[in-house]
């Protein structure tokens, strides 16, 4: 038909089950139906043997198809298993991967074996890194001889610590964490002749990230003034 039929193309496929940890159980009579099943995409993988995972983490079941008891073992702290051993049957493992605070990409697997029978499974389980982030609504400030408040916005993945040098600068928050936050502010008025200048900065030093905001404010100018009544 398809050679009758030069409008229609195809490819050659060659079946990717193994991909799957419960391809052993399929049968040899079922295993080209299922490859042309996988081909289309109509096998979901709930057993795929890999998980990739973003920063924020991820939770996922896989199936475990046995005709003889197993256990399954994760040497990663980051990775959690429902469940760590099964019997016969058909059981589904949800494995948690915990957020990645670290500017490095992870990688662990996951091994589920029979010992007794020398079956060995592996699934694979990679992790994105941390993009520290940490940004301000403004940059720089310019405030008049009377002084005053201004709200500054900070957002977020990281926590932070703010700081700034000069007395006559007050913040009402000096860290935070990940999120929305708001620090306000508080210029004190000047009552030098000079203007001043100072710098207030947002700073993480373990993911070494630096945000600063500058601060200007004009001086004081006397007067004297003398009129005839």
């Amino acid at each position: 038909y398809v050679r009758d039929n030069s409008d229609i193309r195809y490819t050659t496929y060659t079946p990717a089950l193994e991909k799957y940890s419960d391809s052993w159980a399929i049968q040899d009579w079922a295993k080209t139906s299922l490859g042309f099943m996988n081909a289309l995409g109509l096998v979901k993988g709930v057993s795929d043997t890999e998980i990739s995972a973003t920063e924020s983490g991820i939770s996922k079941d896989i199936t475990v198809a046995s005709n003889v008891s197993w256990t399954a073992v994760c040497d990663a702290e980051w990775v959690n298993l429902s469940h760590v051993n099964g019997t016969k049957g058909t059981s589904t493992v949800k494995i948690t991967v915990n957020e990645n605070r670290s500017v490095e990409a992870r990688s662990t697997k996951v091994v589920v074996s029979s010992g007794k029978y020398g079956i060995v499974r592996e699934i694979t389980i990679t992790q994105s890194p941390l993009v520290p982030k940490l940004e301000v609504s403004e940059t720089a400030i310019s405030t008049a001889l009377s002084g005053g408040s201004r709200n500054i916005r900070i957002s977020s993945n990281i926590p932070w610590i703010a700081s700034c040098a000069a007395e006559w600068i007050e913040l009402s928050e000096i860290s935070g964490g990940s999120g929305e936050s708001t620090i306000i502010v508080t210029v004190s008025q000047n009552a030098t002749t000079s203007s001043r200048n100072a710098v207030i900065n947002i700073r993480n030093s373990d993911y070494d990230i630096q945000k600063s905001i500058n601060i200007t404010q004009v001086a004081f100018a006397p007067e004297l003034i003398v009129s005839n009544s």
